[in-house]
């Protein structure tokens, strides 16, 4: 489904019954980046995923973005849906968004999960980040899929060729690919976001992950976004950037004993 959201057409999916669950892509990702998660979780929540602008389905608005500007989309959104506050889980950019979010609009947030992001990127995600969007401009797909290969998955991904493949094989050939314009635009986002010294402010109970593996975001800059924040929980799970791609059932039940919901049985 499509809202016109803050001036911009933005696409969004709703699955499951229950408490609201409201989670934020990271960047350059769509909703297909939650796909083995989904499921799992709407058996608890009602789950909100949306792509924010500049991605997927949603519209590519012009100039740079902020995470206040895509938080501020975010808040829109569950205005839009009449959902006075959720439970609200973001990844990398997401996550910085979702800071943004508890801070401008507390009363919307109920439990927060920050995944795999930073109060601030230091100057090596920076410029990995940065290589990668190199690589896009130069037309070089193969060398930009391989990058996001390298940083995103832990080693065990790579010790399993048929799954490297298949994961190659989505990477190359996404159903929604998303603009250099799009990308360009949330990387503005990613780069000017600072909100070190600013998160004591959040009264929300926060759970802060991190993966062992993550080439992107190391655990350094998460166990620092876990100190910004009085009495965070902050966990360290198995897996690389994209952890929740890679053990989507241990992410699932990590989320829902945090919330407090029944536990969650993975399938036979």
């Amino acid at each position: 489904m499509k809202a016109k959201i803050n001036k911009a057409d933005l696409y969004y999916e709703i699955h499951g019954r229950g408490d609201p669950l409201l989670m934020i892509q990271g960047w350059g990702v769509d909703i297909t980046g939650w796909q083995p998660i989904i499921e799992p979780l709407s058996k608890v929540f009602q789950v909100i995923v949306f792509d924010n602008r500049g991605t997927g389905r949603s519209e590519v608005t012009r100039g740079d973005y902020t995470t206040r500007q895509l938080a501020d989309d975010a808040a829109a959104l569950l205005d839009h849906l009449q959902i006075e506050h959720a439970h609200v889980l973001g990844w990398s950019m997401g996550g910085m968004i979702a800071q943004e979010l508890v801070l401008a609009y507390p009363e919307k947030v109920n439990r927060l999960i920050l995944s795999a992001s930073s109060a601030k990127v230091n100057d090596k995600t920076a410029f990995i980040a940065w290589a990668n969007v190199e690589a896009i401009k130069r037309g070089e797909l193969e060398t930009s899929v391989n990058w996001q290969l390298s940083f995103c998955f832990s080693s065990a991904l790579f010790a399993n060729q048929e799954l490297l493949a298949r994961v190659r094989d989505h990477a190359l050939n996404p159903p929604y690919p998303v603009t250099l314009e799009g990308l360009m635009s949330q990387f503005a986002a990613v780069a000017s976001h600072d909100r070190r010294r600013q998160l004591r402010r959040i009264k929300s109970p926060t759970l802060v992950l991190g993966a062992k593996e993550d080439g992107i975001i190391d655990l350094g800059q998460v166990e620092a976004l876990a100190r910004e924040i009085d009495d965070a929980e902050l966990r360290i799970l198995p897996g690389g950037h994209m952890y929740h791609v890679e053990y989507p059932y241990i992410f699932v039940e990590t989320l829902i004993k945090f919330i407090g919901q029944r536990a969650y049985v993975q399938a036979a």
